[in-house]
């Protein structure tokens, strides 16, 4: 396989300015310092605690906010160099879903118009007839009918709405799409369905994903490779089955225990590990490894030395001083 998507060093600091002639008196290190590939046709999970800067890699990875250093690359191409057109060709291969389907939709335009903008914006359709053939197509692949399509998002339901975001995303023949919890608003029953859809159209338009969101379960169902981020940076990247069979880092451990079993027997005798204490703020982040104030196993080491992306195992990367190759 191909790599479509390399991310090397990423880097998004947001300034914060006070008093009148608004200084930058401290930065957010929101992203800091993430790299990760992928590869064409494949799904990579990035999940993390809400604040950890999953969402914000996302939205650097497409250019929906300024990254402050290093590079994105996308089939060669540098994205943070290009602007203007080059840069608006650059995304007919590059889509993204986002969290909420309510806030995605503009409610003063109705399913076809949404479906078909990107079609008009870029050229694609040349015909009024082929524009809503494509917009008919689009729909039934997204599980709608096509007689939906004259109506506006307060007439569907959220599932419904992210179908309309999704058919949205991949108008264009996108060759990655970038999905921001995209099931993390909807229902437990409809989230299944969506994933469902998901999993379908990688495999009919071969798609690769950048996949985020919180719950390990739905990245898990979904991803070929899942990254863990806390606190700006990835602290554990290894193909799914590998992270939750071993688990290398403490934080990885501590999420994956917090997941419920339904077998009450085996619930009983699992081993939990816990996390204490809030999450740091990224306004100032504490030295060393990030995660060693609420780490149960951290050493003197831990706190003054930040530790590097380790490779334990086949494709199995860890930043943790105490981890160590899985037997």
């Amino acid at each position: 396989m191909t790599t479509l998507l390399e991310v090397r060093d990423l880097k998004v600091h947001f300034p914060v300015r006070r008093g009148l002639l608004q200084r930058t008196v401290a930065n957010v290190h929101a992203v800091d310092g993430v790299s990760f590939d992928v590869l064409a046709g494949t799904t990579l999970g990035l999940v993390g605690e809400s604040g950890c800067g999953k969402s914000t890699t996302a939205r650097a990875i497409m250019r929906l906010v300024s990254a402050t250093a290093g590079s994105v690359r996308f089939e060669g191409r540098d994205l943070l160099s290009l602007t203007g057109s080059r840069l608006r060709a650059a995304r007919r291969d590059m889509q993204m879903v986002f969290q909420d389907p309510h806030a995605s939709l503009n409610p003063r335009m109705t399913v076809f118009d949404t479906v078909s903008e990107p079609l008009r914006v870029h050229g694609i359709a040349k015909t009024r007839r082929d524009l809503e053939a494509r917009v008919q197509k689009l729909m039934g692949q997204v599980g709608l009918a096509a007689s939906m399509m004259r109506r506006y998002p307060h007439e569907f339901s959220g599932g419904q709405r992210q179908r309309v975001g999704i058919a949205r995303a991949i108008a264009l023949q996108p060759k990655l799409v970038v999905l921001d919890e995209p099931v993390s608003a909807l229902d437990v029953s409809v989230q299944a369905q969506i994933l469902n859809l998901l999993d379908d159209l990688q495999s009919e338009l071969e798609l690769a994903y950048v996949f985020v969101a919180h719950d390990l379960a739905v990245v898990r169902h979904i991803s070929k490779e899942i990254a863990v981020m806390y606190l700006g940076r990835i602290v554990e990247r290894a193909p799914t089955d590998a992270l939750f069979e071993t688990p290398l880092h403490p934080y990885t451990e501590a999420l994956l225990s917090a997941i419920p079993v339904p077998d009450p027997t085996i619930e009983k005798k699992r081993k939990r590990l816990a996390v204490l204490g809030e999450v740091p703020s990224p306004l100032s982040p504490p030295s060393g490894c990030h995660f060693h104030p609420r780490c149960p196993i951290a050493k003197d080491r831990c706190r003054t030395e930040p530790p590097e992306l380790r490779e334990l195992g086949a494709g199995h990367v860890v930043a943790c001083h105490e981890a160590s190759a899985p037997s």
